[in-house]
């Protein structure tokens, strides 16, 4: 992996091995307060055109916090304009309408802890059994 080694821990990567690529998101400890989020997405369209492009891509779910991701042409448009307002350009790829699935599961991986941020498609009873610990909401001690 091209991550800065302190980010990426023997639990990053056991969970990376495990769940990737598929709807899991590690925030790792980049040496700033929120970390670096990263995942590997699992759609093939993406899969092929990394491959082809033989590098990494940075994206959104293309939704404002606490909104549902667009899912449909035209709720991708919309959140495009709402996102970059005066005409900020934004590139997309189109490969048609995604159907509904749960969010991504997110763990933050700082201080040697593993902490659920938020439960989404990998329930955290999976997570705790690929680390062989237990993983709690973020803040329990």
């Amino acid at each position: 992996h091209a991550l800065p080694h302190r980010a990426w821990t023997e639990s990053a990567r056991r969970l990376a091995e495990r769940f990737w690529p598929g709807p899991l998101t590690l925030v790792l400890d980049d040496g700033t307060p929120t970390g670096l989020a990263v995942r590997v997405d699992g759609h093939p369209v993406l899969r092929k055109l990394l491959a082809r492009a033989g590098g990494l891509m940075t994206s959104s779910s293309l939704n404002l916090t606490g909104e549902p991701p667009a899912l449909k042409r035209d709720d991708a448009r919309r959140a495009i304009e709402r996102l970059a307002p005066g005409g900020l350009s934004i590139g997309w790829l189109d490969a048609g309408d995604l159907a509904p699935s749960a969010p991504s599961t997110l763990i933050s991986l700082h201080a040697g802890r593993v902490d659920l941020v938020r439960e989404g498609a990998v329930p955290a009873s999976d997570i705790a059994a690929a680390l062989d610990r237990p993983v709690g909401p973020v803040g329990d001690a």
